[in-house]
């Protein structure tokens, strides 16, 4: 037997979640019948970061907000003012439990746990299969369901998060370090950030970009460690709590398959080039909640050409030229303003303004046909 709903969507982190917060909040929606299905494994809590030149979305608490930039090279250590945008810091705990009670109010909405066995899109309708036999269709299906198939991400970010406290201050509660290459490796991109929580709690994260996931043997907590002793001078710290997972960074992104729409990570809507996805879901899912409380199919504003251009390169000299990534890094920090270099990685710049951002980039090394591979 197949039950049928208006939606069904596969997978209840943070896109399939939002998608289905945005669908209970607008009127329009709400009251379509809704099937969420959520994994039976247990959901990998992390910290989100992001940066808006507004208040927090969803109604979120204020947190931490960063008005200054720490960037470390190795060779160099600039840190910049920000006078437009403020990087944030939250949790998916306290996303979701922003949505929680509009999703747990909306009598419409039906939540089950399962796990996928496969979909399949149709010319009206589509259909999905649990793995326990329960079967289901709808008006659309959309998977956010992980790992996401038929992606072909070029590169995979990866890597381990500590919340760390200290004995004594130790961070400035407004300086957020995104980049720190100090302790790279010539093989292979690995850079340290450090969101400050007070003076004496933060927290330190290594992620390396590698064209697979981590490869046996990945020493995390060596690689933390050493960093917090050699760069920080911290010998006395307490691990308060561990984080981790893996992304991966595509630049096309997937067909959907009629009426089964990838979204989330599975969509491609991840930045390539940052690994920033945050603020990107979210506006992915308002956008196709809107769409369909318009009567219209589900769309949501994908990345312009220019900028997929821009990132192919980038993305090549984090694959084939590693080394090169820490100068790259902090010479288009250093050539302009910071708030600029965020609202292009945000693709909200202007074509005057990515001009003057392309003639402060090494174009020479940009040009090597390895890169373009």
């Amino acid at each position: 037997m197949t039950d049928s709903y208006d939606y069904v969507i596969a997978g209840a982190g943070l896109a399939g979640r939002s998608l289905a917060y945005f669908l209970s909040l607008d009127e329009r929606t709400c009251r379509r019948r809704i099937l969420l299905i959520q994994s039976p494994d247990a959901y990998p809590h992390r910290t989100f970061s992001y940066w808006t030149d507004g208040e927090p979305p969803l109604g979120l608490s204020s947190g931490a907000a960063y008005r200054r930039l720490r960037i470390s090279t190795g060779s160099t250590e600039e840190t910049y003012e920000l006078r437009q945008y403020a990087v944030r810091m939250t949790s998916s705990r306290e996303v979701f439990a922003a949505m929680d009670q509009q999703l747990h109010g909306n009598g419409s909405l039906v939540i089950i746990t399962g796990r996928v066995a496969s979909t399949r899109g149709g010319h009206r309708s589509g259909k999905i299969t649990l793995e326990d036999g329960r079967r289901f269709s709808a008006d659309y299906i959309f998977d956010s369901t992980f790992p996401p198939d038929g992606l072909r991400p070029k590169l995979m970010m990866h890597g381990e998060g500590w919340h760390i406290t200290t004995p004594s201050p130790s961070f400035d509660v407004d300086t957020a370090t995104l980049f720190d290459f100090r302790t790279s490796t010539e093989d292979a991109v690995r850079f340290f950030y450090v969101l400050p929580r007070s003076a004496s709690e933060a927290l330190v994260e290594v992620t390396h970009l590698s064209p697979r996931a981590a490869p046996a043997g990945m020493d995390y907590a060596k690689e933390l460690t050493d960093y917090l002793k050699q760069v920080w001078h911290l010998d006395d710290f307490r691990v308060a709590a561990t984080e981790g997972g893996t992304i991966p960074l595509a630049l096309r992104p997937p067909r959907s398959a009629r009426r089964v729409i990838p979204i989330g990570t599975r969509s491609g809507i991840v930045k390539a080039t940052t690994g920033f996805g945050f603020t990107r879901i979210l506006d992915q899912s308002r956008q196709i909640s809107e769409s369909l409380a318009a009567g219209q199919a589900p769309t949501y504003a994908r990345s312009a050409w220019r900028f997929r251009a821009y990132d192919k390169p980038v993305i090549g000299m984090w694959r084939h030229r590693p080394s090169k990534a820490a100068g790259f890094m902090g010479s288009t920090f250093a050539a302009n303003d910071a708030d600029t270099v965020l609202r292009f990685l945000s693709e909200q710049t202007t074509l005057a303004e990515e001009r003057a951002i392309a003639g402060t980039m090494p174009v020479r090394e940009l040009l090597d046909p390895a890169i373009w591979r």
